[in-house]
C-alpha cells in the first residue's frame, strides 16, 4: 500500500512538467512542407537559387523548386496532412503553401505529380496542381497532373476537380474517373484511363 502511495505521489509531481512541454491555446504552424526522397537523384533549389541534394526530412518553403532527375522520386508532406508525389524526371515549384487565406499550389514545369489532398478545414480552400496553361484545383481527394511541351493533362480518382485557365475562368469540372487535357486553346474530356 505504501509503495502505491509513493508511486502516485511521484506521478503527481511529474504532471506539471508534462504540462509545461505542451503549448497552451491554439498552435501556430510553420509555413514549410517536409520533403522525403523515395528514390535518389532529387535536388532542391531554394527561392534564392541555392541548389542542393535533397535529403529526408528537409523543409521546403514557398518558392522552392524540386527536381527529380532520372528515376528520382520525392514525397512532399504538408501541414494539413496532404501529400504530393513528384514522379521521376519532373520539375516543380512550390508556388504557395496554405495559410493566411492562401491555397497550396504546385507549379509543374515538366513531369507528373500525384496528390492525396486531405479534407481542408476552410470550405473555400483548394489544393492545386498548375502549369502555364491551366490550374487543376480540388478541396479534397486524389488527383494528378502532367505537364509536357505546353500541354497540361489532369485527372481525379476521388474528389471534384475544377480546371481553370490562366485568367481564372472555369474550363471544366471533372468527376472521379475523368481526365482532361488543356493545350493549344482546347480541352477534351475522357471518362476513363486515369492511371499513369
Amino acid at each position: 500500500m505504501r509503495a502505491r502511495a509513493l508511486l502516485a505521489a511521484a506521478l503527481l509531481a511529474l504532471l506539471p512538467l508534462a504540462g509545461a512541454a505542451q503549448p497552451k491555446g491554439p498552435r501556430t504552424l510553420g509555413g514549410g512542407a517536409t520533403l522525403n526522397v523515395l528514390q535518389s537523384k532529387v535536388e532542391r533549389v531554394t527561392a534564392a537559387g541555392e541548389k542542393s541534394r535533397a535529403t529526408d526530412g528537409m523543409t521546403v518553403n514557398a518558392g522552392d523548386r524540386i527536381v527529380t532527375n532520372g528515376s528520382g522520386t520525392a514525397l512532399l508532406t504538408f501541414l494539413d496532412g496532404s501529400t504530393a508525389t513528384v514522379q521521376s524526371s519532373s520539375d516543380i515549384v512550390v508556388r504557395r503553401l496554405a495559410g493566411g487565406g492562401e491555397r497550396t499550389g504546385l507549379l509543374i514545369n515538366a513531369g507528373t505529380v500525384w496528390a492525396r489532398v486531405a479534407r481542408l478545414a476552410t470550405p473555400g480552400a483548394r489544393f492545386s496542381l498548375e502549369s502555364n496553361t491551366a490550374t487543376a484545383a480540388v478541396h479534397d481527394g486524389v488527383i494528378g497532373a502532367q505537364a509536357s511541351k505546353g500541354n497540361f493533362q489532369c485527372w481525379t480518382q476521388r474528389g471534384e476537380l475544377t480546371v481553370t485557365d490562366p485568367g481564372g475562368r472555369t474550363l471544366i469540372t471533372l468527376q472521379p474517373g475523368q481526365m482532361t487535357r488543356v493545350g493549344a486553346g482546347q480541352t477534351g474530356l475522357a471518362r476513363h484511363g486515369t492511371t499513369h
